[in-house]
């Protein structure tokens, strides 16, 4: 059935944005990293791009960082290495490193020492992986005047991009024996989540040198490993579809405050009406329900994943999981003219959301993951939505972050959060998992879900705090509802104490904090081994560790 007040909106909207096409047109180019900034918070664009804004200072988080005076170091070292067209000699390379180098870049002695002696370790590396590298740069005609050269080294290219004009910066142009081109581009670590990056380096190589078979490269100079990424059709269409996105914001003046974890790192905090009357606790201890469920299942595994920053390998289960909850989110933000969505646009949204990553490593059918969700999400509807008036979520994946005890910060993501006709509020949580729940794990539910009570009511993420808290167990197809008891008095079957809970919550990130920090003081001074350090821990969850090939638990258990 059609809303008819919300299709007379539309069409209202559909006037407004009659001259946002032409506007598009005239806008200055964009780089991809603008780009970003407007996806991950309109706001943070606006103080970044448009607006005179001071930056915080005050945290060492905030400011520009080693990192990015390192990689800047490394990248001009190497365009000047390659100017003759061929790799340089590493006496060479290596005198053009320290003619870049600038000590006071760094803040004191011991970083600058550490940051120089692994430059000259990744760049001996580099040399020693590329001496005998096969092609020469390519040549790139000057626009003032075509008969002078020059090297295709940190080559800046504007690109069309439908209406949009976009501008990228490649680090360099190879022409291959074959005579295809490979564009190289330096990156000190991996990119998290899905990088539609290469597709404009695509483009940009191919308005440089049209009509010639090309190939873009990572080079990730701390794993000194050259990967070449796998450009598909719908990762040049999903990089059409951000960029319109975003030109389309910006011209629109849409500039609303984003919030999430990048708030931490965020220059323009204080400025932010988001965290408006938010008073930042520097130095406290950040953690994630999650991140500190990985710590007491295993202090091995929060090593490699927290401290050495190990990516881990995908996995089936965390993809469905993703997969249906990005569904739903994009469900409980429906703004079209039907008073309630229909089946079929939710799972066009499932599938629209669905992650591959996982299914092969763990020797499982994809095709049957998918039947799987698609048969929750079904379910889910039928029970949940079309019995029920549906109304838009109040917020959706809304972040939070919470002082709890002496030096935790506990930050996170609440699922969904429901304005009720009465005026009440509701904690809505999806679980995918395969299993109902025993006691234990139902506890901590309970308490993952205090902690969400808990951040509504202190970060007035809500007007009132929420009177109920809900999980949606999807493989089951069914709801369970706690009802937040203040007084602790009179329980019944489906409260939860709520102050007793918030109790357990502060003890519990205080001894988990305590303990990480006495984990990591071991680590730092170097004279234990790691796995001493952050001892392994056997849990229900050993069989799916990525680390589990080295661990000495399964190891002795060999031997045996």
């Amino acid at each position: 059935m059609i809303d008819t007040k919300k299709l007379f909106q539309k069409i209202v909207e559909g006037v407004k944005n009659s001259g946002v096409g032409s506007k598009i047109k005239e806008m200055r180019p964009l780089s991809y990293n603008q780009v970003n900034t407007y996806v991950t918070c309109p706001s943070k664009y606006r103080f970044s791009y448009l607006q005179t804004a001071v930056a915080d200072t005050a945290d060492e988080t905030t400011v520009k960082g080693a990192q990015l005076v390192f990689y800047n170091v490394l990248t001009r070292t190497l365009k000047d290495a390659y100017k003759s067209g061929t790799i340089a000699p590493l006496a060479q390379i290596i005198s053009i490193f320290e003619r870049y180098w600038v000590p006071s870049d760094f803040r004191d002695p011991s970083e600058e020492i550490k940051y120089r002696e692994e430059g000259k370790k990744i760049l001996e590396n580099y040399f020693q992986l590329n001496k005998d590298e096969k092609g020469k740069v390519a040549q790139t005609v000057s626009w003032k005047d075509k008969d002078k050269k020059f090297p295709a080294l940190d080559q800046k290219v504007l690109v069309q991009f439908g209406d949009v004009k976009m501008s990228e910066r490649i680090n360099r142009i190879m022409v291959l024996p074959d005579g295809s081109y490979e564009s190289v581009i330096y990156r000190m670590s991996r990119p998290w989540g899905t990088d539609l990056r290469p597709a404009l380096f695509l483009a940009a190589a191919k308005k440089l040198f049209p009509f010639r078979r090309h190939k873009i490269t990572y080079y990730y100079l701390r794993e000194n490993k050259k990967v070449v990424c796998d450009i598909k059709k719908d990762i040049t269409e999903k990089l059409n579809i951000m960029v319109k996105s975003v030109a389309t914001g910006i011209v629109k003046g849409e500039f609303s405050p984003d919030k999430g974890s990048w708030c931490a790192i965020c220059n323009f905090r204080s400025s932010c009406s988001m965290w408006a009357g938010f008073k930042i606790e520097r130095g406290r201890f950040r953690l994630s329900y999650s991140k500190m469920n990985v710590f007491l299942n295993c202090p091995r595994q929060y090593r490699f994943i927290y401290v050495d920053k190990v990516r881990t390998k995908p996995h089936s289960f965390f993809s469905i999981g993703t997969s249906i909850h990005e569904a739903f989110e994009s469900f409980y933000d429906y703004d079209g003219i039907m008073k309630r969505p229909r089946i079929g646009y939710l799972l066009r949204l499932l599938k629209a959301s669905w992650k591959s990553d996982g299914y092969i490593e763990d020797g499982v059918n994809e095709q049957e993951y998918y039947k799987k969700a698609e048969k929750m999400i079904k379910n889910y509807y039928k029970t949940f939505v079309e019995k029920n008036k549906f109304r838009k979520a109040y917020k959706i994946e809304e972040y939070f972050e919470l002082p709890i005890g002496k030096k935790g910060l506990m930050t996170g993501f609440i699922d969904r959060l429901d304005e009720n006709e009465d005026g009440s509020y509701e904690i809505m949580d999806y679980k995918t998992e395969p299993k109902w729940p025993d006691e234990k794990i139902m506890d901590d539910h309970k308490l993952q879900l205090t902690l969400y009570w808990w951040a509504c009511k202190e970060g007035k993420l809500t007007p009132v705090p929420p009177s109920a808290l809900s999980l949606f167990m999807l493989e089951f197809d069914k709801k369970v509802t706690f009802f937040p008891n203040i007084t602790g008095s009179d329980l019944k079957k489906d409260d939860i104490d709520i102050n007793k809970m918030i109790d357990e919550n502060v003890a519990l990130v205080d001894k988990t904090v305590e303990e990480i920090e006495k984990c990591l003081a071991l680590f730092k001074d170097g004279g234990h081994h790691p796995d001493e350090s952050f001892p392994p821990k056997e849990n229900v969850w050993c069989s799916h560790c990525d680390f589990r090939f080295d661990c000495p638990l399964f190891a002795t258990e060999k031997k045996l």
